[in-house]
Order: C-alpha cells, then structure tokens, then sequence
C-alpha cells in the first residue's frame, strides 16, 4: 500500500510518460464515468499522489484506494479494448 500512496503518474510510466499522458488523455479518460475521469485527470495533470488525492477530498487512504482501483480497472479494461482493436 506503501508504493500505491506515494505513486506519480510520471513514475507509474518512466521513460514514456508524455506517450501514456497522451493516450490517457485523448482515448481513454473522456469514456470514463465523470468521478472516475475527473480523479485520473487530477492524478496526471497535477501529478498528485493517490495519498494527497485522497487527503484533498478529506478521504481516508483505504476508502479512497477503493474507488481509485475501481477506476483504474475501468481505464485499463477501455485501454486494452483499444488496442485489440489497433491490433486487427
């Protein structure tokens, strides 16, 4: 839990994070639901951490850590459906 609470996005994809920033951005955020996409969009915009994310909202670390892993099986799910499809 320790790694999750201190994560960038910029070190979650080092060394392609303007790529993933791209993609996450453009293809995936806007097919969101709006909690979901407005927490990514905080998440690499203003490069805070799940930890000051959920301190922001006044959200305990575990009720925060289960929305933020709702949402993120949500954009992976959007993301590898995008890329079957770029594969055929």
């Amino acid at each position: 839990m320790i790694n999750y609470l201190s994560l960038r996005f910029s070190g979650a994809f080092p060394g392609e994070t303007e790529l993933y920033r791209s993609i996450f951005l453009k293809e995936i955020i806007d097919l969101l639901p709006e909690h979901c996409a407005g927490m990514l969009k905080t998440y690499i915009n203003e490069e805070l951490t799940p930890a000051e994310m959920a301190e922001r909202e006044g959200a305990s670390p575990a009720a925060f850590s289960s929305r933020w892993y709702r949402c993120l099986a949500k954009a992976q799910q959007l993301f590898l459906q995008k890329r079957r499809r770029l594969n055929r």
